[in-house]
């Protein structure tokens, strides 16, 4: 499956299952299909994405089943992941303000 990251301009790193844009007023990437945020340490030494970068990088996105079908993550691990779903529905909000008032 293909698949592509970008980094926001806070540094965040992200992986899309359709090609991302930098939003136009805002200083991240946006796409409609479905984006999880990624750590700088999960990537390949030879993926660097920087904010500056005029496209995302396109990468092949391989999907396993887990031998027991369990994924494991911590305390805080799941609440940076609350706090990110969060702000990503205000910035989605802020959007569409935006737009409406546009």
């Amino acid at each position: 499956m293909k698949g592509w990251i970008a980094r926001d301009k806070s540094g965040e790193i992200n992986l899309y299952l359709d090609k991302p844009v930098k939003a136009e007023y805002f200083p991240f990437w946006e796409a409609d299909k479905t984006f999880m945020e990624i750590l700088e340490s999960d990537l390949p030494s030879d993926i660097n994405p920087q904010w500056e970068d005029e496209e995302p990088i396109e990468v092949n996105v391989n999907i396993t089943k887990a031998s027991d079908d369990v994924v494991t993550i911590s305390k805080d691990r799941y609440e940076q992941l609350l706090q990110y779903e969060q702000e990503r529905k205000q910035r989605q909000a802020m959007i569409l303000s935006f737009m409406q008032n546009k």
